[in-house]
């Protein structure tokens, strides 16, 4: 038996009902989902092998939405650390202010392609995404799948339209996807994007018939262009899950045990 944790927020609905859906193609494998609001999950802490709840209201939360464990043991066999934030809006300041060679030609301050990618690295790590792989990445020797958030619906038209009206959608696509796969080499884990079926005509938008979803609170509710369904987490796993578990197993090697966590603190 494969034991999979997954860990994020209002987001992993879509990959609880998905994994509903494909499940029966991935024998041998039992998944537990940890899901809590951002504001709660910057309230997360490591405390050894183990990431705990730093306050009850979000062991509450771990408890209900993972079958009654209030904290994230770093013995399971593999782990998928999926939204909390990490999407292009981490980087709408930096893009406001800066641009690189990449970028369209304006009056942003010009950064060499090595430091514009070096600022777009730093925010993806402080988001609670970043500091959730960092943890998990010094509490296991398991491997680690970094998921990011799905792209909003393109049935919102102000979503990012400074930067797709002036043509850096795509620019800021790549680095997005660049800044995400560094995130996770750093921390020894592996990064997959989104499905390409799943994006609108603009990388940075997801199909509106896939927007359809609910989150952690309940059913869908009016004008919510964030959270998808059940059918865009069964893509999403059909996607990234076997080549994951497959190659998992030697992803992280190490002298320690499987399980056993780094030194240095969380």
């Amino acid at each position: 038996m494969t034991r999979l944790c997954v860990i994020g927020n209002s987001h992993i609905v879509s990959l609880r009902d998905g994994w509903e859906s494909v499940s029966g193609e991935f024998p041998g494998v039992e998944a537990t989902f940890f899901g809590a609001p951002v504001w709660l999950m910057r309230r997360l802490q490591r405390s050894g092998s183990e990431l705990v709840a730093g306050t009850p209201e979000l062991a509450e939360r771990f408890a209900s939405s993972s079958g009654g464990h209030s904290s994230i043991a770093g013995s399971y066999d593999a782990y998928i650390v999926y939204g909390l934030a990490l999407s292009p809006a981490a980087l709408s300041g930096l893009w406001e202010a800066y641009r690189s060679l990449d970028y369209a030609s304006d009056g942003r301050a010009l950064l060499s392609r090595r430091c514009h990618h070096q600022a777009v690295l730093a925010l993806l790590t402080a988001t609670p995404a970043g500091r959730t792989l960092t943890m998990l990445s010094r509490a296991t020797r398991a491997p680690i799948l970094l998921l990011a958030a799905p792209m909003r619906s393109d049935e919102d038209p102000a979503y990012l339209e400074a930067p797709i009206g002036n043509g850096d959608d795509r620019a800021l696509n790549d680095s997005f996807l660049a800044g995400c796969r560094d995130l996770a080499h750093k921390n020894d884990a592996r990064f997959a994007q989104q499905p390409q079926a799943t994006l609108g005509a603009c990388p940075l938008t997801t199909l509106r018939r896939f927007a359809l979803g609910a989150g952690l609170t309940g059913p869908k509710t009016e004008g919510d262009l964030i959270h998808m369904t059940g059918e865009y987490g069964a893509l999403l796993l059909r996607q990234v899950l076997a080549d994951f578990l497959k190659a998992g197993a030697g992803a992280r090697t190490s002298s320690r045990s499987p399980h056993t966590p780094r030194s240095s603190a969380g």
